[in-house]
């Protein structure tokens, strides 16, 4: 191919170098025409071949598309390997998940020995919500007992007559009965059972001897007198007695 200089067809100057004369197309006769419009066809394509990028050897566009599909059917297999590596990590751990729901299953409680654990521990529970409402309680029957012992024993003024005093004592062991009508119900519900009983024989297990009496009319080794009530919770002592022995 022959380089050719776009100045060499530069029709604007003549051989040596001047300014052409203007010439009109009337004047052209048609050959000079046709040789003017080959030239000027000519130099527009020189133009165009300049401004076009070379292509490198061999890189033709058939060449071209067949690598790309060769790329992309590459590049297709490597994410089917990939997604086929995904899809079998996913297998086992599904697997995985399923031997250790398994063995949950398996490892289930025994349900049944867990009711009969907790069934044998409902006494404690009972006894460790009663005891203390129990140990509440006694020390105030014991002083509403004491009170009524205290009112049997108490003189009223001798200026009033006797049937003021029977008043007056009615209208205080009434309200104290009552209470201890009360009290009794309530060691009845709790289940709570006296331990002492004047007449009966001291027993060592439940009763505390602080002190002894002749002359009672008691049997040698029988309770004289209760100077502090014992009591018992479902045959556990709670309280132990304190009482005074015939001897």
């Amino acid at each position: 191919m022959i380089d050719a200089d776009p100045d060499d067809f530069d029709q604007s100057k003549d051989d040596f170098g001047q300014e052409p004369e203007t010439v009109t197309d009337a004047e052209l006769s048609p050959w000079e025409l046709r040789k003017a419009q080959i030239l000027a066809e000519f130099k527009d394509w020189l133009d165009q071949l300049d401004d076009e990028p070379e292509d490198d050897e061999g890189d033709t566009p058939e060449a071209t598309g067949l690598y790309q599909v060769h790329a992309e059917i590459a590049a297709l297999r490597q994410e089917l390997k990939v997604q086929s590596r995904n899809a079998k990590s996913s297998a086992d751990k599904l697997e995985s998940l399923a031997a250790e729901l398994h063995g949950s299953l398996q490892d289930k409680p025994d349900f049944d020995g867990l009711i009969s654990d907790l069934k044998r521990q409902v006494p404690q529970a009972r006894r460790d919500a009663a005891l203390p409402v129990i140990h509440e309680l006694l020390p105030l029957i014991e002083g509403l007992q004491r009170s009524q012992e205290t009112l049997a024993k108490i003189e009223l003024p001798f200026l009033l007559t006797n049937t003021r005093k029977e008043q007056l004592r009615r209208e205080l062991r009434e309200p104290l009965a009552i209470l201890a009508s009360k009290a009794a119900e309530s060691l009845s519900r709790l289940q709570i059972q006296s331990l002492a009983r004047p007449g009966a024989s001291f027993d060592a297990s439940t009763m505390r001897a602080v002190a002894t009496s002749s002359g009672s009319g008691q049997t040698a080794g029988n309770i004289s007198e209760i100077l502090r009530q014992g009591y018992s919770w479902r045959g556990e002592v709670i309280h132990t007695a304190e009482v005074k022995v015939e001897k």
